[in-house]
């Protein structure tokens, strides 16, 4: 299935939040969750729904994104993450969706994961991550979603370090432009720089 206008709802207001959807079809057994960054992404999340045969949600934002050439599907795993960048440093963000473009050209320094699948999540990279601090960053979702499945997984895991979100708050966020939504509610990425550095 095809979930539209996820994350904040820009101008069509209240009666649109696209913020609740991973909190509520994280309950129901066997569905898997994606959303992509960019058309080949897409492309690729596509050509795996034609093959995966259970529920599957691929979810994206509302709005345009900018044109691709030589668009290619690439195989694609179910619950597979990927590594941006090739950055070791000592924080690592996990994010999904678009704003994975904009945090490999603002956060060159730090190790960018980009968690394709929101559920289920890769816990082999995650295991990797254990020396590290983790701040999980979702424009698109509420911590009861995205974030509460990987701060679970990191609980069982044992996880020792520091792991800070930045979420959309669960609450229903008022009419105004999709910038001026995440400027209000600190979701912008000079604050993301500032949790990164407290």
């Amino acid at each position: 299935m095809l979930v539209d206008r996820v994350g904040l709802p820009g101008n069509d207001g209240e009666t649109h939040e696209g913020i609740f959807d991973i909190a509520y079809l994280n309950s129901m057994p066997n569905v898997a969750i994606c959303m992509a960054k960019d058309q080949n992404e897409a492309l690729s999340l596509f050509d795996f729904s034609t093959k995966y045969e259970y529920p599957l949600a691929i979810r994206y934002p509302r709005g345009r994104t900018s044109k691709m050439d030589n668009l290619k599907a690439e195989q694609i795993k179910l619950g597979e993450w990927k590594k941006e960048n090739s950055v070791s440093s000592g924080t690592v963000i996990i994010s999904y969706g678009p704003v994975i473009n904009e945090l490999k050209e603002r956060f060159k320094n730090y190790q960018i994961v980009n968690a394709i699948f929101q559920k289920p999540i890769d816990v082999e990279l995650l295991k990797t991550l254990s020396d590290k601090d983790i701040v999980i960053y979702d424009i698109y979702g509420t911590k009861e979603g995205f974030a509460s499945i990987v701060l679970g997984e990191l609980n069982k895991l044992g996880y020792q370090k520091r792991v800070k979100t930045l979420c959309v708050p669960n609450e229903f966020i008022s009419h105004a432009s999709i910038k001026e939504q995440i400027n209000k509610l600190h979701l912008d990425l000079d604050s993301l720089e500032k949790l990164i550095k407290e």
